[in-house]
């Protein structure tokens, strides 16, 4: 294809450029309008933005755990702990959804469709994302206890859960989160509604979610395993990053071989564990 054919232009979602047309800033509008409502499990972490699409490895370090603090007494020697960390290397990964749109599709309602399509992808990019964070937070878990079946009459999530924050306290730190597959939420709705806590299952038939449970936060997605919980201390001295090499982002052109408009939304990014010990995985729940 000859280079004249093509005319490109390329985003990013941060960016506060001019855009080339009324057409790519309805996309980026749509685009930004998803990203803001579907946060995704990378809110629970630390974001580390890198600039620079073309790294192909990431380099992070594993932390050691440290004891809890301690009282010293006026003129006793301080106690240190050997908190190593370990470098470790990671490949990037580059999330891509792309579409097109015939020329004839495109000249009913050119800017609607580009826009609604544009949504649908960036959905697909922020839930390829969560697969990979839980992915590998299951992977790389310091922690791992065999839970009860939630959907049996011997379910005990709460007893689960609490061997959970045993297993990470332990070692530190102080769980504030648990992520479930929707399946396994909807286990714990049923255990909890099947009980005579009426606070809480009133919230639970109200939005059909259980705001906090033992303390944690609750976030549940589809990218995670059914039958697996993760249990962690989330944030910036939590159990993972996200490290971006590209933010989500836009290219779009128009393929005058084929008469189409072509659009690919992408991001470059991967997910670290940093401290397994603060994220603890539950099994055969």
């Amino acid at each position: 294809m000859e280079n004249d054919q093509i005319k490109k232009f390329s985003m990013s979602l941060t960016s506060t450029s001019t855009l080339p047309s009324e057409v790519s800033e309805v996309m980026r509008g749509a685009a930004i309008e998803v990203l803001k409502k579907v946060l995704g499990v990378r809110q629970y972490g630390q974001v580390i933005s890198l600039g620079d699409p073309g790294m192909q490895t990431y380099q992070y370090v594993t932390y050691d755990a440290l004891t809890a603090a301690h009282v010293r007494a006026q003129g006793a020697s301080a106690i240190f702990d050997d908190a190593d960390a370990t470098k470790s290397e990671v490949s990037m990964e580059e999330l891509n959804k792309a579409f097109k749109l015939s020329w004839e599709a495109n000249a009913l309602k050119k800017i609607s469709m580009a826009a609604g399509q544009t949504r649908a992808a960036v959905q697909e990019i922020k839930e390829l994302e969560d697969d990979k964070i839980t992915d590998s937070l299951v992977t790389n878990t310091g922690n791992t206890l065999a839970g009860t079946d939630w959907s049996a009459n011997t379910a005990d999530p709460v007893q689960d859960v609490a061997d959970a924050k045993d297993e990470i306290r332990a070692d530190g730190y102080e769980a504030d989160l648990l992520i479930l597959n929707p399946t396994n939420s909807q286990e714990l709705d049923s255990v909890i509604a099947s009980n005579t806590w009426y606070s809480v299952t009133e919230s639970v038939v109200r939005d059909g979610k259980v705001p906090r449970f033992m303390g944690l936060m609750t976030e549940w997605t589809t990218q995670q395993d059914s039958g697996t919980a993760l249990v962690l201390k989330s944030g910036a001295a939590g159990g993972f990053e996200v490290a971006e090499a590209q933010p989500v982002s836009i290219l779009a052109y128009d393929d005058k071989d084929d008469h189409v408009h072509k659009v690919q939304v992408y991001e470059k990014m991967v997910a670290a564990v940093v401290r397994p010990n603060a994220v603890c995985t539950i099994t055969s729940i």
